[in-house]
């Protein structure tokens, strides 16, 4: 399989496991993807706003401008923000989420229980 469908896969796979979000983040910084055949894996997967959601959240961690715009090629998420992972231990889970999301994660419509900081300083853990 392609490096740009297990990511796509990847996405599908990291609404129930956090763990998988997280090295999502150092696949995305670490390896060279074609673009155009990550947004066609993407939309055949129907994930495109978590792909711009996590382009833009690893430019943003990793500085990396190039997946900035990237992610600006693909549409948002509207409506209800969706949370990552989904079952998040209910409302009080939600509740962190709602607090720890970083900017760039909510700009795109979702939440997730981790801050900008601690997402920084996995990626410079596993790739410094």
């Amino acid at each position: 399989m392609a490096l740009e469908e297990a990511v796509a896969r990847a996405l599908v796979a990291t609404r129930r496991d956090p763990t998988l979000g997280l090295v999502l983040l150092v696949v995305l910084l670490d390896n060279t993807l074609d673009a155009d055949k990550l947004l066609a894996a993407a939309k055949a997967r129907k994930v495109e706003p978590e792909l711009g959601m996590f382009l833009a959240l690893t430019a943003q961690v990793g500085r990396r401008p190039l997946l900035a715009r990237l992610a600006r090629r693909l549409p948002k998420h509207t409506g209800e923000p969706r949370y990552y992972p989904e079952p998040l231990g209910g409302r009080f889970g939600r509740a962190l989420a709602d607090q720890n999301t970083p900017a760039v994660v909510a700009a795109w419509g979702f939440r997730m229980n981790e801050t900008e900081t601690d997402l920084r300083g996995f990626v410079e853990k596993h790739l410094g």
